[in-house]
């Protein structure tokens, strides 16, 4: 069984260039020796890759007592980010603490239950 896909060299260039790009980015993310400011500086699309992984540090911390789970845990999420972004899937873009969301807080919450007297 073979597969025709029409493509014109030029968007063939795009997407190998598109590729190289998202690699370049996965790879700053998962060199230990790159500081954030310089990967975030050379891939601006590392910035939510870095405020997931601060959070993943957080949780870790909260989570396990253990250094060296914290650490396991970490560098599979790093890992993970690395392939998100070498697969181009968009991540989520990080929100400011306290910014107002389209529900309000109290249409979140169940009516009070009905009690007889």
């Amino acid at each position: 069984m073979s597969l025709r896909v029409k493509r014109t060299p030029h968007s063939v260039i795009e997407k190998l260039e598109d590729f190289d790009l998202r690699v370049a980015a996965a790879r700053a993310l998962r060199d230990p020796t790159l500081s954030r400011r310089e990967a975030v500086t050379n891939h601006r699309e590392l910035a939510s890759a870095y405020w997931i992984l601060d959070a993943a540090q957080k949780y870790a911390l909260d989570r396990w007592q253990n250094p060296k789970t914290r650490e396991t845990f970490v560098a599979a999420v790093r890992d993970t980010l690395a392939l998100t972004i070498e697969r181009g899937v968009d991540l989520p873009e990080p929100t400011r603490e306290g910014a107002r969301s389209a529900v309000a807080p109290n249409c979140l919450q169940r009516p009070a239950a009905r009690t007889r007297e």
